[in-house]
């Protein structure tokens, strides 16, 4: 449905926005983004989209379970590049280094010409290994009540570890663990709720190839990537840059 992927996809970016202002806003980053504010801004957008258009809500949110491992996956070049989601520091053998001044890795971790873990390809490698097996949980035709509660639990558990490895120092900690470890956590007890809540067991999900669904996509697509992944360095206005 042409609106539910418009409707889900502005409410994803829109919640990734909210949460990287708030829980980051006084970090020094003129345009963060947060993963867990787009899975909770596409879930409540999820919701509405079901409402509106009678689709089942299992549908709309397996649909997007089964999508966001690559395109996370994908994102996490921009990781790379631009410097954020950077690991703590470790040897040159495994770790990388980084040396532009507008990276986060130099301009808020003070880590220039340090060798860090390359914790956003960490996540590029568990991204793939998730999204390759729910494709083939789907394939298999299983409930996909399953295939949406194994995306939580299996992200919940890949960042979890992940975060073990980054050296953000703007990342807040509460109780000796990262927050984004706490929200680890809520996605793996969220997957495990999820499986035993009484949803459509008769809905199921069937790809299909149309261009009335392609064009919103790769338009939502081009947008997505233009917010979350264009600088404009020699300007100092809200918003202008992703880092400093």
């Amino acid at each position: 449905h042409t609106y539910t992927i418009v409707l889900v996809s502005t409410s994803s970016l829109v919640g990734a926005g909210i949460w990287g202002q708030y829980i980051e806003k006084s970090s020094g980053l003129s345009r963060p983004f947060g993963y867990f504010g787009c899975i909770v801004g596409g879930a409540i957008g999820s919701i509405l989209a079901s409402w509106l258009f009678s689709i089942p809500l299992i549908s709309i949110l397996s649909a997007y379970a089964l999508a966001s491992p690559w395109i996370q996956g994908v994102g996490r070049f921009r990781c790379v590049i631009q410097g954020c989601c950077h690991g703590r520091p470790t040897n040159k053998f495994i770790g990388i280094l980084v040396t532009n001044p507008r990276s986060r890795v130099c301009s808020l971790s003070d880590l220039k010409g340090t060798y860090v873990h390359i914790t956003a390809g960490y996540s590029m490698l568990a991204n793939l290994v998730i999204g390759m097996f729910l494709w083939r949980l789907w394939y298999s035709n299983v409930a996909l009540t399953l295939i949406l509660s194994l995306y939580f639990i299996l992200i919940g558990l890949s960042r979890f570890v992940e975060e073990a490895y980054r050296g953000e120092l703007q990342t807040p900690i509460y109780y000796k663990l990262k927050i984004y470890q706490w929200t680890a956590i809520a996605f793996v007890v969220i997957g495990i709720i999820i499986s035993i809540l009484p949803f459509d067991d008769g809905a199921s999900l069937k790809l299909i190839w149309n261009c009335e669904y392609l064009i919103p996509c790769i338009l939502l697509g081009l947008f997505t990537a233009f917010a979350a992944g264009m600088d404009f360095p020699e300007s100092n206005s809200r918003f202008s840059r992703l880092s400093d």
